[in-house]
């Protein structure tokens, strides 16, 4: 209804009520569609340093940390990582057809002063290839930074 009145219109989302700081994130959806994702960024959820790891993907995702632990996360479920030494390290994993199957291995600098979003997906948009429209690998990853101020 929003829409009809207004076509410039793009997203009409809930905040989370008394969160001062929030990230949205328009993601890719069905038919060329923007689909709203709202991340809670106040301090006591996400403290600075750490790296929010967030599964918008249809497929179920698992993330092997530096400190060894092997978090698996279902559609649309997250988790809080820390980032020892500055340094967030990661394997990725995801699972299709029954079978996991390894994505990437990574170091990712997160900065005291920093907090990250780790957005892993499936898209076929073309912000997610390269200019010869090939692509990393089955599942996109995308990093949200965010300076304290």
């Amino acid at each position: 209804l929003a829409r009809e009145k207004d076509p410039a219109l793009a997203v009409l989302v809930k905040l989370p009520a008394a969160s001062r700081r929030v990230t949205i994130l328009l993601a890719p959806g069905p038919d060329r569609s923007l689909v709203p994702h709202i991340f809670n960024d106040d301090a006591a959820r996400h403290p600075l340093g750490m790296v929010r790891v967030h599964n918008l993907s249809p497929h179920p995702v698992a993330l092997r940390t530096a400190s060894g632990k092997n978090s698996e996360l279902a559609p649309g479920k997250g988790f809080l990582a820390p980032a020892p030494g500055e340094t967030f390290a990661y394997e990725l994993s995801y699972q299709a057809d029954g079978a996991w199957n390894i994505q990437e291995n990574n170091l990712i600098t997160v900065r005291p002063t920093e907090q990250m979003h780790m957005v892993i997906l499936r898209s076929g948009s073309s912000f997610f290839s390269s200019s010869d429209g090939s692509r990393g690998g089955f599942m996109q990853t995308a990093f949200l930074r965010r300076t304290a101020r």
